[in-house]
């Protein structure tokens, strides 16, 4: 069959979004992207995950901290605050996400936990693979000084002899795939 001339096809349209979050509904706030994205259609949780051999089996062992003075009273201050706020009329739900945020910054930064931390690695000595997570807050120190808590922890490692690369929005794609490969 010869064809002579332009063919054109016309292709209907399709608008779909596709939303990927592993913390769908972390927050009331965060329901605004049913609006936008529509229902789940589908969820594959970490027990499903592990199941199937895509993650590692894993165990947590919480080792527990105390908070400074400080952090203590800035904890008492936030809590009390929240419960002003309901108590007065104000919404559970709002008043608990804009504490909780502020919560999760000051416990993110919890002056104890890099000593601990400290305390448990020269205890276990150096673990091949290994990956630490940092929020992105910084400690304030007694002192005054306030330090990334990447840095402190970055500085924290290779003082006992680790290796240690970042991958944070400062590295570019190109370091970031260099940092995984020689992970």
């Amino acid at each position: 069959v010869a064809v002579t001339g332009v063919q054109t096809c016309a292709l209907p349209i399709f608008n779909y979004r596709l939303g990927l979050s592993a913390t769908p509904y972390e927050s009331e706030e965060e329901h605004y992207l049913e609006s936008y994205l529509g229902d789940i259609v589908f969820t594959f949780d970490v027990g499903r995950a592990i199941a199937k051999g895509y993650l590692s089996k894993y165990t947590y062992h919480p080792i527990f901290i105390e908070l400074t003075a400080a952090e203590a009273k800035k904890y008492v201050d936030i809590s009390n605050r929240i419960r002003k706020k309901v108590s007065e009329g104000g919404s559970i739900s709002a008043d608990l996400e804009e504490g909780s945020g502020e919560l999760d910054a000051l416990l993110e930064s919890v002056v104890a936990k890099l000593a601990k931390l400290d305390e448990v690695l020269k205890a276990g000595g150096r673990q091949p693979l290994s990956l630490f997570y940092c929020g992105i807050g910084s400690i304030e120190f007694s002192d005054g000084e306030k330090v990334r808590q990447l840095s402190s922890l970055a500085r924290m490692l290779e003082g006992l002899h680790w290796r240690v690369a970042k991958i944070t929005a400062e590295e570019n794609a190109s370091k970031r795939d260099q940092i995984l490969r020689e992970f």
